[in-house]
């Protein structure tokens, strides 16, 4: 069988080494996958590659000759299609290659696959492929067996067999065989065991040891088996034994839940008794309490006939109060004591006086309730002592600002287990659960509280309530544990919790977002001040001058008010080149949810500060603002007049969202600039 591999010249430019994935089949180890080294004309797995198996298989010295097979096999692909895949089995032919036990074949074996659409280029081998690779070998080995031949089995005679060695004149044919010249017999040179011989006596005690050692294998298999036997029964018997029992608690269950139904049942007849004999004590209690009502307004009336009966406002008798459950409420003594002597200015009869009847009533346990806070009266009080709690803190915790307890060391756990109280110099806040109500950050509060007090005799006349002052406390410190929390490390979505970098690099965002959020509501804000001011302005001037265009600065006014801080558009502040001057200028984002005549509003409020900065010293100055195609990022206010939103951006939200917005219905009319007539 000649060899079917394609050859490329290893002069061509173009060629180049590449390692290709085969499997193995050695006789000295189990089947595996190796790299076989393979010459490739380029790098389209569909031209010509060179496989070097010579590499991977053994007994080159012995055999240098490889034969292949082409084998095409017809099996199901990943889609459930019928698919057929080539592989090609390289193979040598020897008597000497060594045994490979695992296939009953000699020498090594390479299995490589065949490109789908060339023959003449191998491809790697899929990890799918083992099983059909493994099923290809085993279907071949008998014909490989064959082609390969018998086995060596014996060598020479002359070094396998013991027979007499004789010289050239001792055959048959000479009648002086194994004589000497003179005639004397010669003794027998018998020749030396050969290699075959030699192997043969180590085959027969080697099988003898076999046999030997089988017997002994069997004999431990068969006391094995024995006590196996022993020890099955003995589970059969206690498997037997867990039965009954498990029966037995199963019949003793069953008969404690009809117990228990039939105690259950009891339970629930003695309930109705008890409620109806409960129902016969609340009757009898009521019609106790209505004869003790009528003793009491009896022996009243006897005492004092002459006073008038209760009554009410309109002149009906006053009914007394029904007493529901006179056991608890009232406790009328049995034996009636006899009244004393009235004093002598009294009015009151010694004969009419009747046994008197002793009433006792008991008030119900409340909880005490919780003693309110008392706010202290002016803001500017409500601003000191929040200074003071603040400079404590900083004082006791050596910061300068929160943002610097996210670097604060709480106190850990077994700490607080050993004792639930710091200690004279320990400031260390818990952050554990329940941190707010927990002992130790209960005992810092009324450190803290303490040294915020002394203050009330030396810098303010004003007293304070310390509950209060807890309260103040406790919301700074929810604050500081926020600040904290922002750079522990927080879970991701794949459920790891982050590295310490990573908590820092999202803190530095967070920060980052709050500072521009800050710095932009600030901007707003001085935006908001200037043109509230630039309009009130213009009003005392055409108030002064008495202009026709009064009332549409004041409306104005009330158009920029209505808008608040919120309603101010986000702008960029940047510097550009005026006439070789650097000024600076702020680049305003649209304002999407705006009416489009706001827009001009604003323009014109922006102008007339311009005109107040040239004409009067007093006035906002007039900073330049440039429009760019930027949308802010800023939330529309909520509750605005419906004629303020833009109607085009209304109709991009959804439901929700308008509802969130809670536009409001209000007829608010806004203006019909006329600029030249508005300005001064």
């Amino acid at each position: 069988m000649p060899d079917n591999r394609p050859y490329v010249s290893p002069t061509s430019r173009k060629a180049f080494l590449k390692q290709i994935t085969a499997r193995l089949y050695s006789a000295h180890q189990p089947a595996a996958l190796v790299p076989v080294p393979s010459r490739c004309s380029s790098t389209n797995p569909q031209d010509a590659r060179l496989p070097f198996v010579e590499t991977v298989m053994g007994q080159s010295s012995v055999q240098p000759c490889i034969h292949d097979v082409l084998v095409l096999v017809h099996h199901k692909g990943a889609n459930g299609r019928s698919a057929i895949s080539k592989f090609r089995i390289f193979f040598k032919r020897h008597v000497r290659l060594p045994y490979n036990w695992r296939l009953d074949l000699q020498g090594d074996i390479v299995v490589m696959r065949i490109a789908s659409r060339s023959q003449s280029s191998v491809v790697n081998l899929r990890r799918s492929d083992n099983r059909i690779a493994d099923f290809i070998v085993a279907s071949l080995a008998e014909k490989l067996r064959v082609f390969q031949g018998p086995k060596r089995k014996q060598l020479h005679a002359v070094m396998n067999e013991d027979h007499d060695m004789t010289d050239a004149r001792g055959t048959k044919d000479n009648p002086r065989r194994n004589r000497d010249d003179d005639g004397e017999p010669q003794p027998k040179r018998h020749a030396v065991n050969g290699p075959t011989r030699e192997t043969f006596k180590f085959l027969l005690r080697t099988n003898a040891q076999g046999k030997q050692k089988i017997e002994e294998l069997e004999a431990q298999l068969a006391a094995a088996t024995l006590r196996a036997e022993d020890m099955h029964n003995e589970f059969l018997a206690l498997s037997l034994e867990y039965q009954h029992l498990e029966e037995g608690q199963q019949t003793q269950f069953l008969d404690d839940q009809a117990e228990l139904s039939e105690l259950a049942t009891r339970m629930h007849e003695g309930q109705k008794l008890l409620m109806a004999q409960n129902e016969t004590i609340q009757k009898l209690n009521r019609e106790m309490a209505d004869r003790t009502i009528e003793n009491i307004e009896m022996k009243a009336r006897l005492r004092a006939p002459s006073i008038p009966i209760a009554r009410q406002r309109k002149g009906r008798a006053a009914k007394f109060p029904v007493l529901r459950n006179i056991g608890t409420t009232v406790k009328i003594a049995l034996d009636p004591v006899p009244l004393p002597d009235p004093p002598a200015s009294s009015t009151e009869n010694p004969q009419d006086s009747g046994p008197r009847v002793k009433t006792t009533i008991t008030k119900a346990w409340t909880k005490p309730r919780k003693k309110k806070a008392v706010a202290p009266e002016s803001r500017d009080e409500v601003t000191f002592w929040n200074n003071r709690l603040r400079a404590a803190i900083y004082d006791k915790f050596e910061v300068k600002k929160y943002d610097e307890f996210m670097s604060h060391v709480p106190v850990p756990v077994r700490e607080m287990k050993i004792s639930v109280v710091p200690g004279e110099n320990d400031w260390r806040w818990d952050f554990s659960d329940g941190y707010n109500e927990s002992t130790w950050n209960i005992a810092l509060r009324k450190k803290l509280v303490a040294l915020v007090l002394e203050a009330q005799t030396e810098e303010i006349a004003s007293s304070v309530d310390p509950v209060w002052l807890d309260e103040q406390l406790k919301k700074k410190v929810q604050e500081i544990r926020g600040i904290w929390g922002r750079l522990q490390r927080k879970p991701k979505g794949d459920g790891d919790l982050e590295t310490a970098a990573e908590a820092v690099a999202r803190t530095a965002v967070v920060l980052e977002g709050k500072h521009m959020k800050k710095k932009s509501n600030s901007a707003k804000g001085r935006k908001y001040r200037d043109r509230v001011l630039t309009i009130s302005l213009t009003i005392e001037i055409k108030t002064h001058e008495g202009a026709e265009d009064l009332g549409a600065w004041k409306r104005l006014l009330k158009i920029v008010d209505r808008l608040g801080t919120i309603g101010m558009s986000s702008e960029e502040e940047d510097e550009a080149d005026f006439h070789g001057k650097p000024t600076k200028i702020f680049k305003v984002k649209i304002c999407a949810w705006r009416a489009p005549e706001i827009a001009d509003y604003m323009r014109l409020v922006d102008q007339q500060s311009g005109l107040l900065a040239a004409q009067h010293k007093h006035g906002p100055g007039k900073v330049t603002r440039f429009p760019i195609d930027a949308a802010g990022t800023s939330r529309a206010p909520t509750g605005l007049p419906k004629c303020m939103y833009s109607r085009e951006w209304l109709e991009t939200l959804k439901r929700f969202e308008y509802e969130h917005l809670q536009v409001s219905e209000e007829e608010f009319g806004l203006l019909v600039l006329a600029t030249s007539r508005m300005a001064l």
